[in-house]
């Protein structure tokens, strides 16, 4: 009788230790909340600088219109979160890149990315991930992954990288054989 009592208390303890050791370990799952990490929010925009949240929600708002317009609106609203400083865009797992978004969680955008480009590029990769499902998303070709993002999110000439500008060519012209009709459903084949 004492062997299945002490699998109970090490089951009850190490589903107790999962959520502190995730929150420590996998920082990306710090956007389920970001509050907690220091963050202010209102809806799906969350913010370093309290001050900066109407200029944060207005990036947002403008992102979704904008993708919206291309045919396929966000069934949901993604969380985003804008840091103001390098040390708040690595707690939550940030690196050398300058946004990122983590499929069912969210994207974060870097202190110094606060611009429509980004946070349109972003939530391009939320719909990819609505469309074609996280998994996969992430497994379609990186041609068409980045090449859509940097295509329909429109940066300046001189934040487009230079490595991306391929993966961008392909993607229109692949979206020109398509037929913006069809995109999800070629996508799927990819």
């Amino acid at each position: 009788m004492k062997k299945p009592r002490a699998l109970t208390v090490w089951v009850i303890l190490a589903a107790l230790s999962a959520p502190p050791a995730a929150w420590a370990l996998a920082k990306p799952v710090r956007l389920l909340a970001p509050v907690l990490n220091g963050m202010t929010c209102d809806g799906a925009v969350c913010v370093e600088e309290p001050a900066r949240l109407a200029e944060a929600a207005a990036l947002y708002e403008d992102a979704l219109l904008k993708i919206a317009a291309r045919g396929t609106p966000l069934q949901q609203r993604p969380r985003m979160a804008f840091c103001s400083t390098d040390a708040c865009y690595r707690a939550f797992g940030g690196g050398a890149e300058r946004a990122i978004t983590y499929p069912w969680l969210g994207s974060l955008i870097a202190s110094t990315s606060w611009a429509p480009h980004f946070a349109r590029h972003e939530l391009i990769h939320a719909l990819q991930a609505q469309e074609l499902g996280a998994i996969g998303m992430l497994r379609k070709p990186a041609w068409f992954r980045e090449g859509m993002a940097y295509a329909w999110s429109e940066p300046p000439p001189e934040d487009m990288p230079v490595q991306f500008a391929p993966l961008r060519a392909q993607f229109e012209a692949w979206l020109d054989g398509t037929g913006q009709r069809r995109l999800w459903h070629e996508a799927r084949r990819l």
